[in-house]
């Protein structure tokens, strides 16, 4: 019964390992489409936001892009600064995540 149970352990934590590889494949993916202007920055920041931070626990490298989703979520015309200027925040965050991850691929 105990070997049943290492066995188990291990296969749970080595499915774990590969969907936290694709959510993070899939907020690289969202953030180069962010980056590119295929996909709408408010769009993208909210998806990165609710669905690709969320089910990673909210990493330290999102949080620029999650700050940027809250933004563009809740803007009003009164802050003063245009949604434009927002949008070109997300774009610029989606590029700074991105560049993180070539150095990181330049370093293997």
């Amino acid at each position: 019964m105990a070997q049943a149970m290492v066995g188990f352990r291990r296969a749970n934590e080595t499915a774990g390992r590969q969907i936290t590889a694709v959510v993070t494949q899939s907020g690289f993916w969202i953030a180069g489409q962010i980056a590119d202007g295929s996909l709408d920055p408010a769009a993208g920041t909210h998806l990165i936001w609710a669905d690709i931070a969320y089910d990673l626990g909210y990493p330290e490298e999102l949080e620029p892009l999650v700050h940027c989703a809250h933004n563009l979520d809740d803007w009003e015309e009164s802050w003063g600064v245009s949604v434009e200027e927002l949008n070109g925040e997300a774009v610029e965050a989606a590029k700074q995540f991105l560049s993180k991850r070539s150095a990181a691929e330049a370093g293997d």
